[in-house]
């Protein structure tokens, strides 16, 4: 994308580590493309405040049994990229507006694909479905029980 002179405006939430910070911001000086805040640990609602339509929510994480994070994206209308592999795989294969990606050259493919365009289509029937039968404690709680159950039998 930063080769085809187009800026990429990205924010990053939650601890980030000093050594890691310093090698994104320094990423992002070097690149002439990339602006990047890093806003930190935010409080949740500060949190839901970022989450906007028209942007894009990318979760990171490889070992997470149940994301908050992607439900309250898709809640808002944002499409999530998520690497392939990772333990949320199962929960969201199949929803549309969830992709996932192998490596940075997918997420950055993906990227360009959700780019100016509207994402909306994305979310039919199946994904409101989904968001209200996940939004529920007691769905959450028997899904986490099934997750423990399988580690014991």
């Amino acid at each position: 994308i930063g080769k085809e002179n187009r800026k990429i405006n990205v924010k990053l939430i939650g601890d980030i580590s000093q050594q890691l910070r310093n090698k994104i911001e320094k990423l992002a000086r070097s690149s002439g493309h990339l602006n990047v805040r890093i806003l930190g640990k935010l409080s949740h609602k500060e949190t839901i405040d970022q989450m906007v339509p028209g942007s894009i929510g990318i979760i990171f994480s490889y070992r997470e049994s149940y994301s908050f994070t992607a439900l309250e994206f898709l809640a808002k209308g944002v499409p999530v990229i998520m690497y392939k592999g990772n333990d949320l795989e199962d929960i969201y294969r199949g929803l549309k507006p969830v992709m996932f990606v192998k490596n940075e050259k997918e997420l950055i493919k993906t990227i360009k694909n959700l780019e100016g365009r509207d994402v909306s289509e994305l979310f039919d029937m199946s994904a409101f479905k989904f968001l209200k039968d996940h939004s529920s404690w007691d769905v959450v709680i028997q899904k986490e029980l099934d997750i423990i159950r399988s580690f014991l039998s």
